[in-house]
């Protein structure tokens, strides 16, 4: 895989949809990880794109219907990165700023 520069956050147009583009060429269901490396490659490649979610956040695979209160101690991190043996993921981390 090509090195990709890190940048602090993703542009909007990536993770928000937009009211005044009704039509898109791409729809990506799901900002986890995966939905915005999708998103970053499509809109450099020139696509126009939609991001949808459930949850408010970004990154994460939370499974938790949105709203729902956490069933997780809040001490443990439900997207805990291991960067030695995930460094692409680690990558991806900071590259969307998550």
């Amino acid at each position: 895989m090509p090195d990709i520069p890190i940048m602090s956050k993703p542009p909007p147009e990536i993770w928000q949809p937009s009211p005044t583009q009704p039509e898109v060429d791409v729809v990506i269901i799901g900002a986890t990880l995966s939905g915005l490396r999708a998103a970053d490659e499509l809109h450099r490649a020139g696509f126009s794109i939609a991001v949808l979610d459930t949850h408010s956040s970004t990154g994460t695979d939370d499974p938790r219907p949105a709203g729902e209160e956490s069933m997780l101690n809040d001490h443990l991190d439900p997207f805990w990165i291991n960067t030695k043996t995930q460094p692409e993921i680690a990558n991806l981390v900071k590259r969307f700023d998550l």
